[in-house]
């Protein structure tokens, strides 16, 4: 079962993971468990490429550099209280 799983990985230029990986064996006939599938690549040091990009964060802004512009000159003072 490994040595199928090493295949369809590798045939898979090594990015498909555990989910991926249990839907071809399935589909080639071999009637096995998603968390065997997992736990068979996780002992053979098998792992799929995961879209996110990790460290992607929100945006801090340098507190040195110098502020741009206002092009557009907006204004966002309120112009009183609210009523409600």
């Amino acid at each position: 079962m490994t040595e199928q799983i090493r295949r369809i990985h590798a045939n898979s230029g090594e990015i498909y993971g555990s989910p991926r990986v249990h839907v071809v064996v399935k589909r080639e006939g071999a009637h096995v468990g998603r968390k065997r599938v997992e736990r068979l690549m996780r002992e053979a040091d098998l792992t799929g490429v995961s879209s996110r990009r990790k460290g992607r964060g929100f945006t801090r802004r340098d507190l040195k550099a110098a502020l741009a512009s206002d092009l557009v000159d907006r204004d966002f003072t309120a112009s009183g209280a609210c009523s409600g």
